[in-house]
């Protein structure tokens, strides 16, 4: 027979393991989710619409990048424009930083607002900024922003 103390001890471990399990599985299970969508479409009734309507197609699954999904557009008239999840945001670029040789740097035109780790991009909420300036070694000389903006898994 077990004595209070060691009932306790021993409830108190099956609780900590399955805290620890459950943080666990909610943690790998963030970006997995993400992966469940093989195509996005980008919306905007805004600024993005008039400056950027290139970008207002479905976006499908191309690879992972960074542990998330990263799409291309197939529809956007032979752009070559990558949407990945890159320093807390979802961006639509001209070159991946793996890749950023062959564009002379990262070119972000499109940027979503910084949301937490494990924000799918259809689950971004808030304005985004359009690229409205020359694109440049570092990035954008200058951004608009749009609060319409948003995308939806197909």
């Amino acid at each position: 027979k077990l004595n209070i103390f060691q009932q306790f001890h021993q409830s108190s471990n099956m609780l900590q393991w399955s805290v620890a399990l459950l943080v666990l599985f909610v943690g790998a299970s963030e970006c997995s989710r993400c992966d469940l969508c093989d195509n996005v479409v980008l919306y905007s009734t805004g600024g993005l619409s008039d400056e950027w309507p290139i970008f207002l197609h479905t976006w499908v699954y191309d690879r992972t990048f960074n542990g998330y999904p990263e799409y291309r557009c197939d529809e956007c008239f032979g752009s070559r424009k990558k949407l990945i999840w890159m320093d807390n945001r979802w961006s639509i670029v001209d070159c991946t930083p793996d890749q950023s040789d062959a564009c002379q740097g990262v070119h972000e035109i499109v940027q979503s607002p910084e949301v937490a780790q494990g924000t799918c991009v259809w689950d971004v909420k808030g304005s985004w900024k359009y690229c409205t300036g020359d694109l440049v070694n570092n990035g954008c000389t200058h951004y608009e922003i749009d609060k319409t903006v948003f995308f939806e898994c197909l």
